[in-house]
């Protein structure tokens, strides 16, 4: 009798698991992870599929590595998933402290990176190519190369100037596209439930040492590349205007731009 019982209770428990299950496997071999949705790979094309639980579309998922963290705690470490709240079909990396890209199974080969606690640089240690037109001063890459006339008289027409960079300017153009995020309120009130399910559990990591003293690590080093990109907006430059220098060499393409 004790033997029945134990069993219907292990029976019992499965029945559940697999009514409730967030983790799938399916019998063609595929992987699905969240809210379940059928029907959207009739091709069967993916391996893993990963979904969030924002609208039909199951939208808002990130796969992340190591710990995440809180928002709010300047968490959000190391991620991947789909950009914003909404189904916006774009690839969304993060990397709280910078990106690495690389290559030949070499850590120490870095093809490009962005590390913020360095500079503001997007830097690639390959040749880039945009367009089609490969940017490099090595004239065994150019042809039909032919000297300006009168390069002088053309520059006297350019006003050279020296300035510094706004960096209010830079962070107003860094700011998420708000077109694909979903409103404050429904945040506000999705997160309230979140947080109401998960408020004694965050409490009591938060309160670890080690969280408490990778917080502070954070805000430290954040502050420190905030000092770096604040002086380095405000290095002074020698330059010209790209605005000025439209209206010398192309007024008709800057007279459309203006226009449209």
């Amino acid at each position: 009798m004790k033997l029945k019982t134990f069993f219907s209770f292990i029976l019992l428990i499965c029945v559940n698991l697999s009514m409730n299950a967030q983790l799938k496997v399916l019998q063609n071999g595929r992987v699905q992870v969240g809210s379940v949705v059928t029907g959207d790979d009739p091709y069967n094309a993916t391996s893993m599929q990963i979904y969030g639980n924002t609208g039909t579309m199951r939208t808002g998922s990130k796969l992340s590595f190591g710990d995440f963290g809180r928002y709010d705690h300047l968490g959000w470490n190391v991620f991947a998933g789909e950009y914003g709240t909404t189904d916006t079909d774009q690839l969304w990396l993060h990397g709280k402290l910078g990106i690495y890209l690389t290559s030949t199974g070499n850590a120490t080969n870095v093809v490009a990176y962005y590390n913020p606690s360095v500079n503001s640089n997007f830097v690639f240690n390959t040749n880039l190519r945009v367009n089609g037109i490969n940017i490099s001063s090595d004239a065994r890459l150019k042809e039909n190369i032919k000297p300006l006339q009168n390069p002088l008289n053309m520059l006297s027409l350019v006003n050279g100037v020296s300035y510094t960079y706004s960096l209010s300017a830079i962070k107003e153009a860094r700011k998420q596209d708000e077109s694909k995020f979903v409103s404050d309120a429904t945040v506000a009130t999705s997160q309230a439930g979140i947080d109401n399910t998960v408020n004694t559990a965050a409490s009591d990591f938060a309160s670890s040492a080690e969280t408490a003293g990778k917080m502070s690590r954070d805000k430290q080093l954040q502050a420190e590349i905030d000092s770096k990109e604040a002086a380095e907006a405000n290095r002074k430059r020698i330059g010209f205007l790209a605005q000025d220098i439209q209206i010398k060499y192309c007024p008709n393409w800057f007279r459309r731009m203006k226009t449209a």
